[in-house]
C-alpha cells in the first residue's frame, strides 16, 4: 500500500504546487496562505469528528507532531512567498523539494541513521536536478 500512497501524493503534490503557483500570481501571499489552509481546517474538523480526539497519550508523540505542524507552516508560507516574489515554478518546487537534504542529516546527526553511498548518490542527483530544472539559461 505504501507505493499507492506514495504515487497519490506524488499527483497531489503535483497538483498542489500547480495550483499554488497560479494563485500566488493573482494574490498576496497571505491571502494564498489562508484560503488554502482551510481546506486543512476542514480535514482537521472532520478527523477530530471521526475519532473524537485531538491528541495521543503520548507527549513526545504530541510534541512532535505540532513541531512538525510549526514547520511545515513556516516553510508553506515561505514557499508561497518564493513563488509570489516571482520565483519559477520549477526552481521554487524543486529547491523545496530537497528537504529530505535537511532531514537526512539530522537523521544522521541525532537518532544514527546511516548515510549509506546511495544516500549520497541521490543527494548529488537532486543537486543535478535542481541545476537542470532551475537554470534559465
Amino acid at each position: 500500500m505504501w507505493l499507492l500512497y506514495s504515487l497519490i501524493t506524488l499527483i497531489s503534490w503535483g497538483l498542489w504546487a500547480f495550483f499554488l503557483k497560479l494563485g500566488s500570481d493573482r494574490l498576496k501571499w497571505f491571502e494564498v496562505y489562508v484560503l488554502s489552509s482551510l481546506s486543512t481546517l476542514i480535514m482537521s474538523a472532520y478527523l477530530i469528528f471521526k475519532y473524537r480526539r485531538i491528541v495521543s497519550d503520548s507527549f513526545t508523540g504530541n510534541i512532535t507532531a505540532i513541531l512538525a505542524g510549526l514547520f511545515g507552516v513556516v516553510g508553506y508560507i515561505f514557499m508561497i512567498k518564493a513563488l509570489n516574489s516571482g520565483g519559477s515554478t520549477s526552481a521554487v518546487v524543486v529547491l523545496t523539494s530537497l528537504y529530505p537534504l535537511i532531514t537526512t542529516i539530522l537523521a544522521f546527526v541525532f537518532i544514527g541513521e546511516v548515510i549509506t553511498v546511495k544516500k549520497l548518490l541521490g543527494i548529488c542527483f537532486a543537486l543535478m536536478a535542481l541545476y537542470l530544472l532551475s537554470y534559465e539559461g
